[in-house]
């Protein structure tokens, strides 16, 4: 929730200034917002009660500066312009429960724009059209950079703005107190404060005899447990009630090591109905986040369910507390002998019951622990291998967990595979009473450290897997949103199956509803996705599938078309993806994106959804995505009408990736190619060849790599300009014979990329080849990713790959050479951007294989989709390199090995491979999982 108040100066300057001059009182422009309409109202509510009771005489610039500097806006908003306080207060009595009217304006002013226009308006009537017109573009959804116009003063300490805060929301640092060692007693045991006026924030620095004394493999870890209870410590000081709070959506990032002391933030955001947390390890260079959540204020607690429970005195499958942590130690589990709380234990396939002996008073991490303790243990007896947590569905607290005395886990149906395994757990007193409920837990095996990592080389290919009709009717049960160009494809639907429910979404110039079963939308503002999602709840439609059907176009590497393809197509799953994170919806979605190439021929921009669908079900247990490449149905509505029935008909046990052709129903696997050694890459003598990204970590590596095969001239490229430092570096690359030439250059701009062509070839000749290595990362959950970044991140790998293309397609290139990622094949919960652009190379190299087939372009073309490389590239911190291994079977790539995959690479008769380092059987299986849909 956000709210603004500033003042116009009734004295500025008729000079446009850098920076908008302080404003006066004589009118004033308020905003607020909240996640959805209900909490909106609440809060206007409060903030109409507080200024009522003590609001009149506050300084507005305080007011100003306390809800709106660094805050959040959300998609429900409101927004005023007045002349004083008591003029709010009325129009904010008046409009509760209604939107203020939104003025139109000739043309479409930007926010920029409109801050610019503020600050040179020097007549009242020019200043109130500058503010309707920012009014405008925040009630369209635009983030705006209040901190142009808003004056800096101290915060009001007691405004309603956070939900679990009893008295004053914003902690003073002065009132920060010492407390206790985590997993103590509930309390009070913060080191400081580190709020912002963005969010509220504790932190503490914690070693491994306050988490538990936990470890994995003699690796000392911080336990999810932990995590939780710091979570929880954080709302107790803020004055939370756990009897209200449900936690859910909660995801590890990584997982710490504490092989020393560490200092670790909890920082909460949110409104009046829910909040986000976020659990970070804090150093001198920023922080790295470990986990993330939601929780949700309850507006009442229910009353506690009973769970029937039976004595373990007697049974003879009874465990010991003994051998429940003998078992844990065999499988590389540790604790410190005084956070053993499994009493004894009955283990079977399906479920284990404990009985658990927590300390007096136990904290929500002690309690939580015990719980954990036994789904870890009847892991550890089935696989032998340890077990950590990777994900929390939900968990609900009742206020009595201290009370909780036995544990019920047991496993969710289909989720049988150990590396992908979900389970519930449920928690219950002396009498049964349920005190806690914990469901969807996502946990991975960590397997052994050992010796038998090698290198790996696989390939996706495509497989029959015709459809077996089994349609029940109707054929489109829950309904179907679907975005089209056109009405026709539902107008098949609805006469196929008159049940069906079919909404239609057009692209249009901006959002409006059309009839009572069709919208339109502009694809690019994301703020018409809110809008569309808020009409169909207010109608009560949650359709059960979503169908995406937008990107018809045929791939063009003209600039203006691919920016409208990105818009059409993987843009406008950025700005679904956000919508669907952020809805409350009352069962799962199934998302597909549908995309048509009437040539046959590979469409790059529109196969890079895959990458970013993988990472968004990812991130939410809610939601599964499956994409298919249509080359088969063409403009027959009733042959797509079937098509899509069988589609929504085999999700459960399909295919994430689809192709249909003339021959039929395809999905798309992955196959491990048998070892083999590559011959090196042959360079021509004095020939000439161009990395992109040169300066980074893997461009380095492999211009020391063609250096050593000279004499060549390597033109190295990149966009910064190249330090003293950096040339000492590149003149001491230089082998052979070679020579290193470093020229700055922007890939992502075509301009930069033609000027940078013709000065090669102008200097140095002909271009034999290219090495497109070049990347940006900009990681973050896509419910919060701000667009910006999200084309930063596409930028250099999408356009500057075409650029790249274009450019030298006259050069007689021996090879064209992409160095991709094997998150565009596996997608990666955070990396949603960085899995579309690296997805979007692996589908180009099939486009630009076929060009070469036809003599439209030159050289051998690859996309090499690589795991991460110890002495280069976008590395993983450290501290959580085992747990890669442990969970996807990658260890670091060695240089030496990396050069051979790559050379093995170029020896292959595919354009895309996978190359990668580690357990084969691992990473395989973990490749071929990542084409299966999964609930």
């Amino acid at each position: 929730m956000g709210t603004l108040l500033f003042r116009v100066s009734e004295h500025e300057s008729s000079s446009l200034p850098s920076r908008p001059a302080p404003l006066s009182p004589d009118i004033w422009i308020l905003t607020l917002s909240a996640r959805n309409e209900r909490d909106l109202a609440l809060r206007m509510a409060d903030l109409h009660r507080w200024a009522q009771d003590q609001g009149r005489d506050v300084s507005l610039d305080a007011l100003g500066r306390t809800l709106n500097a660094g805050r959040k806006h959300h998609a429900a908003r409101r927004c005023w312009i007045v002349e004083s306080v008591d003029e709010w207060l009325r129009q904010l009595a008046q409009r509760q429960d209604a939107a203020p009217p939104r003025e139109s304006l000739d043309g479409r002013w930007t926010p920029a724009e409109a801050i610019a226009a503020l600050a040179a308006a020097d007549k009242p009537q020019d200043r109130r059209l500058a503010l309707e017109a920012l009014r405008a573009c925040y009630l369209d959804g635009a983030d705006i950079d209040w901190s142009q116009i808003h004056q800096g003063c101290e915060p009001i300490g007691d405004l309603p703005s956070y939900p679990f805060a009893k008295t004053s929301f914003w902690v003073r640092r002065s009132e920060a107190r010492q407390g206790q060692p985590l997993g103590g007693a509930a309390g009070a045991f913060w080191d400081r404060d580190v709020s912002s006026l963005g969010r509220q924030g504790f932190a503490k620095r914690i070693g491994r005899a306050d988490a538990f004394g936990y470890g994995v493999q003699g690796t000392p870890l911080l336990h999810a447990a932990s995590h939780i209870g710091l979570a929880m410590a954080a709302l107790r000081a803020l004055g939370a009630d756990d009897a209200s709070l449900r936690l859910q959506r909660c995801a590890w990032a990584q997982h710490l090591v504490l092989d020393q002391p560490q200092e670790l933030a909890v920082w909460l955001q949110g409104d009046q109905a829910e909040a986000d947390f976020e659990i970070a390890l804090l150093h001198d260079g920023g922080s790295d986040v470990l986990m993330q959540g939601e929780i949700r204020l309850r507006q009442r607690a229910e009353p506690p369910a009973r769970l029937p429970i039976a004595s373990l005195a007697g049974d003879s499958a009874c465990v010991s507390k003994d051998g429940v942590f003998a078992v844990l130690a065999d499988a590389g589990i540790e604790y410190d002998e005084a956070c053993r709380y499994v009493a004894r234990a009955v283990f079977s396939g399906d479920a284990a019951f404990a009985e658990i002996a927590p300390p007096p008073a136990a904290s929500t991490g002690q309690v939580l622990l015990a719980a954990l303790q036994t789904l870890e243990c009847w892991i550890a007896r089935e696989s032998s291998h340890p077990s950590m947590v990777s994900r929390i569905g939900s968990m609900t607290l009742s206020g009595r967990l201290g009370d909780a005395r036995y544990v019920r886990a047991r496993r969710l149906s289909g989720a049988a595979d150990r590396h992908r395994a979900g389970f519930e757990i449920t928690l219950v007193d002396a009498d049964g009473l349920v005190c806690a409920a914990i469901e969807d837990i996502g946990v991975f095996a960590v397997e052994a450290d050992g010796g038998d990592a090698e290198p790996v080389m696989a390939l996706t290919h495509y497989e029959p897997r015709p459809a077996k009709r089994r349609l029940p009717h109707p054929a489109f049960p829950g309904g179907v949103l679907l975005f089209d160009n056109d009405e026709r494809l539902a107008e098949a639907m609805r006469a196929a199956d008159p049940q069906a429910e079919v909404i239609v979404v057009l692209p249009g110039a901006a959002f409006a509803r059309t009839n009572a079963a069709s919208y339109r939308i502009d694809p690019a503002q994301g703020a018409d996705y809110r809008r569309l999602f808020d009409a169909l709840r207010r109608d009560g439609l949650f359709p059960a599938a979503l169908v995406h059907r937008w990107a018809s176009d045929e791939f063009s590497p003209l600039g203006a078309a691919m920016a409208a393809q990105l818009d059409k197509g993987v843009k406008s799953l950025f700005w679904l993806g956000k919508t669907l994170l952020q809805e409350k919806r009352p069962h799962p979605a199934r998302l597909l994106f549908w995309y048509r190439s009437r040539s046959g021929t590979a469409q790059p921009l529109s196969a890079s959804a895959a990458g970013l669908l993988k990472s968004l079900a990812q991130e939410s247990p809610q939601l599964t995505a499956r994409v298919v490449d249509d080359r088969r149905s063409d403009d027959d509505v009733g042959a797509a009408a079937r098509m899509l029935a069988d589609e929504l008909d085999h999700w459960e046990d399909g295919d994430a990736e689809v192709r249909h052709d003339d021959s039929g129903r395809f999905g798309k696997t992955c196959r491990r190619l048998p070892a083999a050694a590559g011959r090196k890459i042959a360079l021509r003598p004095r020939g000439v060849y161009l990395i992109s990204g040169g300066l980074g970590g893997l461009g380095r590596l492999f211009a020391e790599y063609f250096a050593g095969q000279g004499p060549v001239t390597l033109v190295l490229t990149g966009r910064s300009a190249l330090s003293a430092e950096r040339e000492r570096e590149l003149a001491g690359l230089a082998a052979g014979g070679s020579r290193l030439v470093y020229m700055p250059c922007d890939i992502a701009d075509a301009d930069s990329v033609k000027t940078l062509i013709a000065r090669i070839r102008a200097e140095h000749g002909p271009i034999n080849g290219v090495l497109h290595a070049a990347g940006v990362l900009r990681d973050g959950w896509l419910a919060d990713k701000r667009v910006e970044d999200f084309d930063a991140v596409l930028a250099p790998k999408v356009a500057g790959t075409v650029h790249l293309d274009s450019a030298t397609r006259q050069d007689p290139l021996d090879f064209f050479i992409m160095f991709s990622s094997i998150v565009g094949v596996a997608g990666h919960a955070g990396q949603s951007d960085y899995a579309a652009a690296n997805a979007f190379q692996l589908e180009f190299a099939e486009l630009r294989n076929a060009q070469c087939a036809t003599s439209e372009r030159s050289g051998a073309t690859r996309a090499i989709a690589w795991s991460y490389w110890r002495d280069g590239g976008m590395r993983m911190s450290g501290q959580d390199a085992s747990l890669v291994r442990s969970r996807w079977g990658l260890t670091p790539l060695a240089t030496e090995a990396g050069r051979a995959l790559f050379d093995q690479a170029l020896g292959q008769d595919a354009p895309a491979v996978v190359a990668a380092c580690g357990d084969p059987a691992h990473i395989t299986s973990m490749l071929s999982e990542s084409f299966h849909i999964h609930s």
